[in-house]
C-alpha cells in the first residue's frame, strides 16, 4: 500500500503552511490555473477572442509575490496582468482589477500600489481587521501612493 495514502483511502496532506495545504500536485495545478488566466488575457489581446473569463479555483488573489497565502500559491491576477502589460504594451495601457471576496486581497492591491496604469478595486469586509488576512492594507483609506495616488 502507498505510504502517502492512509488506510481510509483519503490523501494525506504532506505539509501545512499558514492557511495552505500542499500535496505533491499543488504547484503543478497552481501553474495550470495561472496559465489559464494568462491564456484568457492573451486570447483577447491577440484578437483570438473578443472577451474572456478565467474561472479558476483558487483564484490566487491572496498569494503574495514571495509567499503563498489564503489557499493560493500563485497570484493569478497579478501574473496575468503583468504578462499582458509586458506582451502588449501598446494595447494594454490600463488595467482594472476588481476583487470580490469576504476578505481583502491586499497583495493584489499592493503589487500595483505605485503603478498609475492599474486600478485595483475591492469589495470586501474589513471591519477593523476582523476578516482575513486582517492587515491594514484592507482599510477604506488605503488608496495608493506616489505615482499611483488617485489612479
Amino acid at each position: 500500500m502507498n505510504s502517502d495514502v492512509p488506510a481510509d483511502g483519503s490523501p494525506r496532506l504532506s505539509r501545512k503552511e499558514h492557511s495552505l495545504y500542499f500535496d505533491p500536485e499543488s504547484f503543478l495545478y497552481s501553474r495550470l490555473y495561472c496559465g489559464g488566466a494568462i491564456d484568457s488575457c492573451m486570447a483577447v489581446f491577440s484578437g483570438k477572442a473578443k472577451n474572456a473569463i478565467a474561472i479558476v479555483r483558487p483564484p490566487g488573489h491572496y498569494a503574495e509575490l514571495n509567499r503563498a497565502m489564503g489557499l493560493c500559491l500563485l497570484n493569478n491576477v497579478i501574473v496575468a496582468a503583468k504578462v499582458a502589460q509586458k506582451q502588449y504594451p501598446e494595447t494594454c495601457k490600463k488595467v482594472l482589477i476588481l476583487g470580490k471576496c469576504i476578505g481583502a486581497a491586499e497583495e493584489s492591491e499592493t503589487a500595483y500600489y505605485n503603478d498609475p496604469s492599474v486600478l485595483y478595486m475591492s469589495i470586501h469586509r474589513y471591519e477593523n481587521g476582523n476578516f482575513y488576512p486582517s492587515r491594514p492594507e484592507g482599510r477604506m483609506d488605503q488608496c495608493s501612493k506616489e505615482d499611483g495616488l488617485g489612479k
